[in-house]
């Protein structure tokens, strides 16, 4: 199951592609679409935690820029 699915999206959460391991669409549409789904919902997570990482590392570059010295 694992890696049967894989998406790429960019950095606006737009999907950019999909991979499909050979043979997952011989067993059928609803098991596609569950792993599917699985592989968006694990993507957009991870590219959320990506954006909010990089906020907090843009908030802490501009705090310091602002501080006076």
């Amino acid at each position: 199951e694992t890696n049967t699915v894989e998406v790429t999206l960019n950095g606006h959460h737009h999907l950019k592609s999909v991979f499909i391991e050979d043979g997952l669409l011989r067993l059928g549409a609803a098991t596609v679409e569950q792993r599917l789904n699985g592989a968006l919902h694990k993507a957009t997570a991870e590219a959320s935690a990506s954006i909010t990482a990089d906020r907090e590392r843009l908030d802490h570059m501009v705090a310091a820029l602002t501080q006076p010295e």
